[in-house]
């Protein structure tokens, strides 16, 4: 087995990578490299990784075999350790690993036969590589690039990046992807530079339970989810506005989005952290609410305009709550 190459910058350093085979890579096209390794030491928020068969599941101890047969390994599971089922492309449990079974274990360096697992990966296809689980430093919505390994590691995103939710298996989309986040992203070649830059078709988001809520206005579900971003909730504005009975126009040259109902409008710009809703022509009233910023400018993704949902309070009629993973908008009784 061969190297695969070390990113040498000042301490960032790669080392004991192994692959089973080492090939030119065209980045034009989709290419899978299967990555295993026994010794892989950790460069900041990238995980290690050690692979084998299952030799026996005994309570929250998981024991296995490295590929060759030689060493023997065993990994200390939690209530926090992840289950990758590759078959779905989503959670699964321990009760899916069997003796024989193949696996992939992230995990933080414990000593050379013990691990606690962060992840077990399974039911791996033999034409797709494995996953490299890691945590995000930062996001960049305008680049598609996830910054990783203590800013020492850029993912690009391919332009039709396949983005998935670890609980559901969903489509989701970049900003569900937030710093200190965990993700799967399959990457093969890290090409030397600084910060390193590598590219992904494929990603995984291990959301937390809360991170994607469902969205209920008036006791009606949505069909899009909230997403908690940068500590707030935000919504799809226009799924969310006329579930709440308003019209909505855009103003392309400005990139204002107006909503307004029979009583009270908003403009919203993009890019402007500023919400404030005054009394629509046709109410024969006058005045404006307080202006209102939020920490979060409304932004376009995906033909999506996404607003906090706190937003809909400054029109005075509208409650919003979070209640057991559901963000609930009212009509004021």
């Amino acid at each position: 087995m061969k190297k695969i190459f070390s990113v040498g910058l000042s301490a960032v350093i790669f080392s004991s990578i192994c692959v089973q085979a080492v090939q030119a890579v065209d980045f034009n096209q989709n290419t899978n490299i299967n990555v295993y390794a026994d010794d892989i030491e950790q460069i900041g928020k990238i995980y290690e990784q050690a692979g084998g068969t299952i030799k026996k599941i005994d309570g929250n101890t998981v024991y296995f075999t490295y590929f060759d047969g030689k060493k023997e390994f065993k990994t200390n599971v939690s209530d926090d350790t992840l289950y990758l089922n590759m078959i779905t492309n989503k959670s699964g449990s321990i009760a899916d690993l069997k003796e024989g079974m193949s696996i992939y274990v992230s995990h933080e360096k414990k000593d050379d036969e013990s691990m606690d697992a962060r992840a077990i990966v399974y039911n791996m296809p033999q034409d797709m590589g494995t996953p490299n689980l890691v945590r995000v430093d930062d996001v960049d919505n305008k680049t598609g690039m996830i910054t990783v390994d203590d800013n020492g590691l850029n993912i690009n995103l391919d332009k039709d990046a396949n983005i998935t939710s670890f609980l559901s298996g969903d489509k989701i989309t970049l900003s569900n992807i937030q710093k200190g986040q965990d993700i799967f992203a399959w990457y093969d070649v890290v090409l030397e530079s600084y910060p390193a830059q590598t590219w992904t078709s494929k990603i995984i988001v291990v959301d937390k339970k809360f991170n994607i809520a469902d969205i209920v206005v008036n006791g009606k579900k949505l069909s899009q989810k909230a997403i908690l971003k940068d500590d707030l909730w935000i919504v799809p504005l226009r799924q969310t506005a006329q579930a709440l009975g308003f019209d909505i126009f855009w103003n392309s040259t400005d990139k204002i989005a107006t909503i307004k109902n029979d009583k009270r409008k908003m403009d919203i710009k993009i890019g402007e952290d500023l919400y404030v809703s005054v009394a629509a022509e046709q109410s024969g009233l006058i005045g404006m609410a307080a202006p209102t910023k939020l920490g979060l400018a409304p932004y376009i993704e995906n033909n999506n305009t996404w607003i906090p949902a706190k937003a809909f309070e400054a029109f005075s009629s509208f409650t919003v709550s979070m209640n057991n993973g559901t963000l609930n908008i009212n009509n004021k009784a």
